[in-house]
C-alpha cells in the first residue's frame, strides 16, 4: 500500500498485498507482509475551526503520524501511525482530541507489535 486508505479496514501504509484484476479493477485478495503501521480515521466535529484542529493534531505529528485528507461531503483524515511510533501515546492523543470535542476517531487497522 502506498498510502493510508480512507475506507478499507485491516491494511495500513506499506503493507504488501495481493490483488486480482476483477472487472477492470484491482481487488484486494490478501495481505502478504505487514508493515507494522496502524491506521486511524478522524472526522472533525461540525464546528471545529482549523486552529483547534491544528492544536490537537500537532502532538500527533510530533509523535510521527501523518495524514491524508479527503472531502466526501465531510472531511475525513486517514492517519498513518508508523511502526516506530509509541502507539499508546498516539491513542491517548486521539482520545484527547475526541474528549475535547475536536474530532471523532476510529481504528481502521492495528498493525503495531505489542510486547
Amino acid at each position: 500500500m502506498e498510502n493510508s486508505l480512507f475506507f478499507a479496514k485491516g491494511v495500513s501504509f506499506e503493507d504488501i498485498v495481493e490483488t486480482q484484476l476483477i472487472d477492470g479493477r484491482n481487488t484486494f485478495v490478501k495481505t502478504i507482509t505487514r508493515s507494522g503501521h496502524s491506521t486511524y480515521r478522524i472526522v472533525t466535529v461540525a464546528n471545529c475551526i482549523p486552529e483547534a484542529f491544528e492544536r490537537f493534531w500537532r502532538p500527533l505529528q510530533n509523535a510521527g503520524c501523518l495524514f491524508e485528507s479527503g472531502d466526501f461531503g465531510f472531511v475525513l483524515y486517514s492517519v498513518d501511525v508508523p511502526a516506530n511510533a509509541d502507539i499508546s501515546l498516539v491513542y491517548a492523543l486521539l482520545e484527547e482530541g475526541e474528549r475535547n470535542g475536536i474530532w471523532d476517531f476510529e481504528e481502521a487497522h492495528f498493525g503495531h507489535s505489542v510486547i
